[in-house]
């Protein structure tokens, strides 16, 4: 058996043995040669996702997490100021599922086909106040005055409950307060118009927060997000 090569104890293979890794190599190139073992080259595409709030208004920030079939997360991105964002590097053909995520914001999810062929599907998501429905009562408590109505929560979007909330005027009056709920919400219905209005916040551990001055609009209702630090 000149020039085969040795077994690692210094044996060299039989007829047989050679025989069989001879089929094998020809079986190989016998399927190569029909078509039968293709290579798979994986197909990357893009897609486009805007996000907008009840208002049709754009929603920089929010956060899309993108999960294949199999609930793995594939990609993470955020909007532009634009509120959309394009993302690329998914598998063409597999439908994802996306969450949109915003601080103050309920969750959404919207689910994505990613196409092949140079196409860059678009998709849109609309997000709704976490407390819409809360911030409909303070407008109807107001008459025909507006309203002040908000959240306090940490760096990490948690709420933060008993928060005092604090209102003045610019000029000063008399301040009102009030406390921020389990869910960092809180409300300051019957607030006149014509006036401006500032707004401080202020927690147990936490730094004071100042907004500045807000106006207030007859039988509408002012929104405020505040964010406190350590």
């Amino acid at each position: 058996m000149t020039g085969s090569t040795p077994f690692s104890d210094g044996r060299r293979p039989g007829a047989s043995t050679m025989r069989r890794a001879r089929a094998a190599a020809l079986l190989a190139l016998a399927l190569a040669a029909s078509g039968s073992v293709v290579a798979r080259t994986p197909v990357y595409a893009s897609c486009l996702v805007r996000v907008k709030d009840g208002k049709g208004l754009p929603l920089p920030g929010t956060t899309l997490t993108f999960r294949d079939p199999k609930g793995k997360v594939a990609r993470i991105v955020a909007t532009t100021e634009t509120g959309a964002c394009v993302v690329s590097g998914l598998s063409a053909g597999l439908p994802y599922t996306v969450t949109a995520t915003l601080c103050s914001y309920t969750p959404v999810e919207l689910k994505v086909l990613i196409a092949s062929g140079g196409e860059v599907p678009e998709y849109a998501a609309t997000l709704v106040k976490v407390y819409a429905a809360r911030l409909a009562e303070a407008v109807a408590a107001s008459g025909g005055d507006g309203c002040i109505v908000g959240t306090v929560a940490d760096a990490a979007c948690r709420p933060v409950p008993s928060a005092e909330v604090v209102l003045d005027a610019v000029p000063p009056f008399t301040p009102r307060r009030t406390l921020t709920d389990e869910e960092g919400f809180y409300a300051f219905p019957g607030v006149a118009a014509g006036s401006r209005y500032q707004v401080l916040a202020t927690a147990p551990g936490f730094s004071t927060v100042v907004h500045k001055p807000v106006q207030v609009v007859s039988g509408q209702a002012t929104t405020l997000e505040t964010f406190v630090r350590p």
